[in-house]
């Protein structure tokens, strides 16, 4: 694997930003200030390509600007016993137009951040799942000519006495040594294999919900999101995986979205989210119920678990539209009202033999028991989507 990011693009990004901030105007005061902004644009850029020349104690981007590393395998996982010693490699190859001197290190991991980057331990971290110091390097620098490979053995002790369940690190390359790096100080790059190691003994398997949600309990679109946050509570990495039954207000389904679909694991004692997204291809309208069942497989068998939430997709192109229509018909039958009232009150005034006799309903009459039912069927029609 390779870890490069350029430098030149977070300068860019930094002069883009200043003309979103002092846009071009044909006059002297923003002339200056265009003026202004090139020169500080330069003097960033120099010193960020100083900075990526030099080294020092800059982020991953600059550090990766002429370097390129291969590394294999990138995952080692397997079942070890308390007091088992085993050997293992990597095999590591310098695909740059340098040569590259590097230096092996072990690190804890604990978890798995949101976007799936592993989580190291601090060195006064306490951690039952600790494996780095099971690991010893024959060498602890590797030198490396431009296009050479090498193969970089390392043996792993088991104690006897450790604690069953699975135990993660990393061991990994890095272009400084960690011994050698101040408090606070990030390396320059590191290129690794994830080490997950399962100590046979008694297996707990618990995955449970933390949460399942919707991001908008009403959607104006249907572009639906879901929150799924499972947590961990057993000894043994799990890999959830399983489905969101999506069910309209008529109680029938009208799709299954997969969940983790990746299978990627959860660490003992730690939490992870996974995001899930739904949109639709037909029009949609009304009450949902999402119904998530998760699996997950284990040496003790499937561990099903289950979650539901609401949520309602309001359309804004068809409901802006009825309200409208729906208002405009309370004020037809609002003036067509008024207009009948007056009539009938003009009608008595006039009458000199009494009140008029009638045959049978006017047609203004005919009109405005017409709207009136057509809002009455209106507002059934929105009690029984929204009720």
């Amino acid at each position: 694997m390779v870890f490069c990011r350029s430098a030149t693009s977070r300068c860019l990004d930094l002069f883009y930003l200043c003309n979103y901030w002092y846009p071009w105007r044909p006059n002297t005061e923003a002339t200056a200030i265009n003026n202004l902004m090139k020169q500080v644009f330069s003097f960033v850029c120099s010193l960020a390509f100083i900075g990526a020349f030099l080294g020092g104690v800059g982020t991953t981007a600059f550090a990766q600007e002429s370097v390129g590393i291969k590394i294999q395998p990138t995952l080692i996982e397997e079942k070890v016993e308390p007091g088992m010693t085993k050997d293992y490699a990597l095999k590591v190859e310098n695909v740059s137009k340098v040569p590259l001197a590097l230096f092996t290190t072990v690190r804890d991991i604990i978890g798995v951040g949101p976007d799936g980057r592993p989580i190291y331990a601090e060195d006064d971290q306490e951690d039952t799942y600790r494996v780095s110091s099971w690991v010893t390097f024959r060498e602890k620098r590797v030198d490396l000519a431009p296009g050479e490979s090498k193969t970089v053995p390392f043996t792993v002790l088991v104690p006897k006495d450790v604690s069953p369940g699975g135990h993660f690190g990393s061991v990994s390359l890095t272009e400084q040594p960690s011994g050698d790096l101040p408090a606070g100080t990030s390396i320059g790059f590191e290129v690794g294999a994830i080490l997950s190691l399962q100590v046979t003994g008694d297996v707990v398997e618990d995955t449970r919900f933390r949460s399942f949600f919707s991001a908008k309990t009403v959607y104006g679109t249907p572009d639906v999101a879901f929150t799924v946050r499972l947590e961990n509570l057993g000894n043994v990495v799990s890999r959830p995986v399983g489905l969101i039954d999506i069910t309209n207000m008529w109680g029938r389904k009208v799709t299954s979205i997969p969940v983790n679909d990746t299978v990627a694991g959860i660490f003992p004692k730690s939490a992870r989210q996974f995001d899930v997204k739904w949109k639709p291809d037909t029009l949609e309208f009304g009450r949902y119920e999402a119904a998530a069942a998760i699996s997950v497989s284990g040496q003790k068998g499937k561990q099903t678990i289950t979650s539901m939430t609401q949520f309602w997709i309001l359309p804004t192109n068809i409901l802006y539209p009825a309200v409208g229509g729906l208002l405009a018909f309370i004020l037809m039958v609002y003036v067509f009202l008024r207009l009948y009232v007056r009539r009938k009150l003009r009608a008595l005034s006039g009458a000199r033999s009494g009140l008029r006799g009638k045959s049978g309903m006017s047609p203004l009459a005919a009109i405005v028991i017409a709207l009136l039912i057509a809002v009455i069927i209106g507002f059934v029609v929105l009690f029984i989507f929204f009720g």
